[in-house]
């Protein structure tokens, strides 16, 4: 079941991002974001930073994991879409609205998403 029909809240628990390299080594890595649940749900998303996709998992690990993580997540569209505007705040005051920013984010709301179901 979708977690946006239960209507009970879980908590992000994990936001963990990493880069996926093919499996013969050839061609650019794509970094990958998994956030977790203490119900032990997961949802993955995914950027399309090949050119230096630790850079765009640096800004998730270190910039919006500590948006995203311990808040309560019950998956409904109007909570994401407010985690999104909370993730792109935080970089806006630092003067970063585009580029690896933007990727990371939209590699965190891809996991969100897909967590919600």
């Amino acid at each position: 079941m979708p977690l946006a029909m239960n209507s009970a809240k879980m908590k992000l628990t994990s936001i963990e991002a990493t880069v996926a390299y093919p499996p013969d080594g050839a061609g650019c890595g794509i970094p990958i974001v998994e956030v977790q649940t203490d119900d032990g749900y997961a949802g993955w998303g995914e950027a399309q930073a090949s050119r230096a996709p630790d850079a765009t998992c640096d800004i998730v690990r270190e910039l919006l994991g500590p948006v995203l993580k311990n808040r309560a997540f019950s998956g409904d569209r109007e909570e994401i879409e407010a985690l999104w505007n909370r993730m792109y705040g935080v970089m806006r005051n630092d003067g970063q609205t585009g580029g690896f920013t933007l990727e990371a984010i939209a590699a965190a709301d891809m996991a969100l998403w897909d967590l919600a179901g």
